[in-house]
């Protein structure tokens, strides 16, 4: 019998890092690697398959296999080629796969003996078919996207689940948008394809039988197909019935859906308590710009306060460096920030990623400076036109010392529990919530620093205002803030 080892490399510390937050959940990583969870689910069981998450546990190079599986995005590529070298020097055969091998395929090829690109769903059994015969391809090229009503169930007993925060599904792929600076629609497609409801309802029952209790729903754009996402969020609600229990789940909207009552009431009701908006800039020129048209015909700082009404915590994400951008752009930031309450920004300055219209556009124009690394908070890879780049990244580190500084959090905080009908937390504490709690809150009291003490104690009183679970909302928006704050005083922020 053949052995197949799939290895997810770790990468560099990032501002998802978020040491503090795995540190008080005693957790040892955020999401599972669903991909390789599916590539093993589309292995057929006459091999013997093996899955190392490196941000879990380190990669054996002593088991034995014949074939080294590795999925890697841009962040972590680096490592995805060391991998791909050490396993060679040991006469293992190697295949690369994910939205790397994309983008860089000719770089992969010198590292690896067989290339994904694209969707494997149909390309990896013809890899497994072809290998078998001994005649492996060098690339395999998805030319059409995969039907996701043919995706397997993910094998999440080849994962040590108990070692993440949340869980994971996915239940559509592509996005109805074009925005210029994002490489969605080059990897999935315009057109969003997805499972059945009843395939994602037994995903998530899965997870639930695992003692999983909460799942990102990891779509790039989940109400893209309103009437999918409403039926998908219905069924929800009818399994956390059932189970009685309520698990948690957080995904991305865009900014126009908060105008669709009966989702943000569905959303609330299937227990989802945050959801990522792509708010990127409160410019309308900059949103022009980049073709952020949906984002254009709604209020934003509406938007985030009609999620936040109904207890839902809006991730925002918020980008610095459009060409329309002008000197004044920080100041604008922060008072959207402030006005709209936006409890979570996560704050970038624009990256032109390869394979986007954005890198296009720049390299025609010659202004790259340099290859995408994958990370949306280092320096921008690109010359701006509205300031200089010593101008922006400044700017953007005075903006982050700003918005992540204790009292601009409080008064948001307190925005949020002044609007809120109800805490986010729609069920009791579990004994680990409350351990986890502990946790915290040891951190922060007993911290050195006479500042994190105040605040943490301010943010619990306003929290009681709606009770345990406003200060339950406090006590993990702490922890979120916290982790952010101590990445970004690594990055040279003053905070």
């Amino acid at each position: 019998m053949k052995r197949i080892l799939l290895v997810f490399p770790h990468a560099r510390e990032s501002i998802w890092s978020m040491g503090l937050a795995l540190s008080v959940t005693r957790k040892r990583g955020f999401i599972p690697p669903l991909g390789l969870a599916t590539v093993a689910a589309l292995t057929p069981s006459g091999y013997e398959v093996r899955i190392i998450d490196e941000t879990v546990e380190p990669v054996d190079f002593d088991w034995r296999c014949d074939l080294a599986g590795i999925a890697g995005y841009t962040f972590n590529s680096p490592r995805m080629l060391e991998l791909a070298d050490e396993f060679k020097k040991r006469g293992v055969m190697t295949a690369a796969g994910g939205p790397f091998c994309k983008t860089h395929t000719e770089e992969c090829k010198k590292h690896f003996d067989a290339v994904f690109v694209g969707e494997v769903e149909r390309t990896w059994p013809r890899f497994l078919a072809d290998w078998e015969t001994g005649a492996p391809a060098r690339v395999y090229e998805e030319t059409e996207f995969a039907d996701m009503t043919a995706s397997p169930p993910p094998r999440w007993n080849l994962l040590k689940l108990s070692a993440y925060t949340s869980g994971i599904v996915q239940t559509t792929r592509g996005c109805v948008y074009d925005c210029e600076f994002c490489d969605v629609v080059a990897l999935t497609g315009r057109r969003v394809r997805h499972k059945c409801v009843d395939a994602v309802v037994n995903e998530v029952r899965a997870l639930m039988r695992r003692g999983v209790s909460a799942i990102w729903i990891a779509d790039d754009n989940f109400t893209a197909n309103t009437a999918f996402a409403k039926e998908v969020l219905k069924r929800l609600i009818e399994v956390n019935r059932e189970a009685g229990k309520n698990i948690r789940f957080i995904t991305q909207i865009t900014a126009e859906k908060p105008d669709d009552d009966e989702l943000i009431a569905l959303l609330k009701e299937a227990g989802f308590y945050a959801v990522l908006i792509g708010i990127e800039t409160p410019n309308a020129a900059s949103l022009a710009e980049t073709g952020k048209y949906q984002n254009l015909k709604t209020c934003l700082a509406d938007a985030v306060r009609k999620v936040q009404s109904a207890g839902i915590y809006v991730v925002g994400g918020m980008v610095v460096g459009f060409d329309a951008d002008g000197k004044d752009i920080f100041d604008k930031h922060e008072k959207f920030i402030a006005e709209s309450g936006l409890l979570l920004p996560v704050l970038s300055m624009l990256k032109a990623s390869r394979g986007t219209r954005l890198w296009k556009r720049l390299n025609e124009a010659g202004r790259l400076t340099g290859e995408d690394d994958g990370d949306f908070y280092s320096a921008p890879n690109f010359t701006p036109l509205g300031m200089a780049k010593a101008e922006l990244e400044n700017g953007y580190k005075g903006l982050a010392e700003r918005i992540f500084d204790y009292g601009h959090f409080l008064r948001r905080f307190s925005q949020f529990i002044a609007q809120a009908g109800n805490a986010p937390r729609s069920s009791p504490c579990s004994l680990p919530d409350l351990a986890a709690g502990a946790r915290a809150a040891k951190y922060f009291l007993f911290s050195p620093s006479a500042e994190s003490r105040r605040f943490f104690i301010s943010g619990l009183l306003i929290g009681w205002k709606k009770g345990f679970r406003g200060v339950a909302a406090f006590v993990e928006l702490a922890v979120w803030l916290e982790s952010h704050r101590a990445f970004l005083r690594k990055d040279g922020i003053d905070l």
